[in-house]
């Protein structure tokens, strides 16, 4: 049995609600993605941000460390001198 021009049209239709279907749901799928993305850059914003908090936190930790490393250096070279003032005097 040949077919019609209205079941060529017919399937022609069908045809053109599954594009728009699969168009529709390509769609969402990008709005998704999208919003998915923009979460991400927004967490590795955020992370990029207390990285260098951490970073500048760090230097300035080290920065203390190293004073007060040169303070008790220096303290510990007081003791030493005046370790070695009394034992020459007590001779």
């Amino acid at each position: 049995m040949p077919v019609t021009g209205l079941e060529k049209f017919a399937s022609l239709q069908d045809k053109i609600r599954l594009a728009l279907e699969v168009c529709k749901t390509l769609r969402q799928d990008k709005e998704r993605f999208e919003a998915e993305l923009a979460d991400a850059r927004d967490l590795l914003a955020e992370a990029n941000m207390e990285n260098e908090r951490l970073r500048s936190q760090t230097e300035r930790l080290m920065v203390e460390r190293d004073s007060m490393r040169a303070n008790i250096e220096a303290m510990l070279h007081e003791i030493a001198k005046l370790e070695m003032e009394a034992e020459s005097l007590s001779r």
